[in-house]
């Protein structure tokens, strides 16, 4: 039989003593990995609550610029009282403070607060046009992050509104005269430019991003093809409706001669047969339907600058569609004032505000041989046909050219200008970095 060995009673204490330590290690190992796990959890945590902080302030200051450009809309300014300022809770035109900027306005989203500050608009030419271009600096802050913001916007204002084109259809220019007539100035469209049967076209030409001209071949040589979206605003008739020449029509002051109708009430001027009015007020006229027919004429003054407003559809109660010019038989509109060749350009300017939601027309198909006038109207559908030549310009949200009309301007002639409603809108949107001297400081 064989003895088991016997170990010593030393060795058997000292591996019961190496497991304590062992097992001590093994918890604080685990300790470590849960704590290591913990901190990373609670960094990314803290990271993502601050990058969503972020993302909020620039939420907010972009709220503050919205803020500024929907002020900027509804408040009318000027060069002697560039900005929109807050006098005892009531927002007016007013003046910038000492660095040039106009003074700051603040706000609220949720938790989150903005601050904004507007530099007054300066003028610019874009395409012809004059374009008012402002620079508006927000700040927003949530949770103690702040971030900066730079947007710059522009709105078309009324001088030289027609740019560099006289014969402009917004939405089509469609163009269908025959026998060597159409148009002889530049024209333009955002949409589609046609041109049919022996249409000619002497002019640049320009149509819409996307859309194209049909009907090269009737476009004289030496001319380009052009394409690009222009802006157009809606005619600002307020002042006018205050105080105007109205009263020249009832009370005599304005010559008439014929068969004349004038409704003060409706705004309505009526000519037929051999009919004449001269129109001589200093200040504009507002109407709601222009009708002549028969061999009427509407007469500008010589040493004057008529101007004519046509309300909305829908504030002279005129059911859509509404026909608010109508010019026949040999009727025309003339101006004393127009020779070009001794340097005088006073022409009828007739503005229409038209409308979104009623259709509005305007028909110039007489054949008379004199019509000198300048038409904007970009709300409203404008005809020109029959074998008259009209002198000036003309802008329609669409524009038909047909019969054997001719459509001329003098390159001399002076672009029309005219009160609109200022739209601003954004052109750029940048974030800034590190604040500086000026409120774009690098921006």
């Amino acid at each position: 039989m064989r003895h088991r060995e016997r170990v010593p009673d030393g060795l058997v204490r000292s591996e019961r003593g190496y497991a304590m330590p062992t097992v001590l290690m093994v918890i604080v190992i685990g300790f470590m990995f849960s704590a290591a796990a913990v901190i990373a959890s609670v960094s990314s945590q803290s990271g993502s609550s601050r990058d969503q902080d972020s993302k909020t302030a620039v939420a907010t200051a972009d709220a503050g610029v919205q803020q500024a450009i929907m002020r900027q809309n509804k408040v009318s300014t000027s060069s002697f009282s560039p900005c929109v300022v807050n006098q005892s809770g009531t927002l007016v035109a007013g003046a910038a403070s000492g660095d040039g900027w106009c003074p700051a306005h603040t706000g609220t989203v949720g938790n989150a607060s903005f601050s904004y500050r507007v530099k007054p608009a300066v003028d610019l030419i874009v395409n012809g046009q004059t374009r008012s271009q402002t620079t508006i600096v927000s700040t927003g802050t949530a949770d103690g992050v702040s971030r900066r913001v730079s947007t710059v916007a522009s709105a078309v204002s009324g001088s030289n509104i027609y740019g560099n084109e006289r014969a402009v259809g917004i939405d089509w220019l469609n163009v269908h005269t025959g026998n060597g007539k159409g148009i002889y100035t530049d024209s333009g469209s955002n949409g589609n430019v046609t041109a049919t049967n022996p249409t000619t076209i002497c002019g640049n030409i320009r149509h819409g991003e996307g859309d194209e001209f049909v009907g090269q071949e009737y476009q004289c040589s030496g001319y380009t093809i052009s394409e690009g979206d222009s802006t157009y605003p809606i005619v600002d008739i307020s002042a006018a409706l205050a105080n105007n020449s109205n009263a020249r029509l009832s009370n005599g002051q304005d010559p008439k001669t014929g068969n004349v109708a004038w409704n003060p009430t409706t705004r309505s001027l009526t000519m037929t047969g051999t009919s004449t009015v001269t129109l001589g007020g200093s200040l504009p006229y507002v109407f709601c339907q222009l009708t002549m027919s028969g061999n009427s004429d509407l007469i500008m003054a010589q040493g004057t600058n008529v101007q004519i407003f046509f309300d909305s559809p829908e504030a002279c109660g005129l059911s859509s569609p509404a026909t608010q010019i109508d010019v026949t038989g040999n009727s025309s509109i003339v101006a004393t004032g127009w020779d070009p060749a001794h340097g005088l350009f006073e022409l009828p300017g007739i503005y229409m505000v038209g409308s979104d939601t009623a259709t509005c027309n305007v028909n110039m198909t007489g054949s008379a041989t004199a019509n000198e006038f300048v038409i904007y109207a970009p709300r409203c559908n404008v005809t020109v046909s029959g074998s008259s030549d009209y002198w000036g310009a003309i802008l329609g949200q669409t524009l038909d050219v047909g019969g054997s009309a001719r459509i001329f301007s003098d390159p001399s002639m002076p672009n029309p200008a005219v009160t609109v409603v200022k739209v601003f809108s954004r052109d750029r949107f940048v974030e800034c970095g590190q604040a500086g001297s000026t409120p774009d400081a690098n921006c």
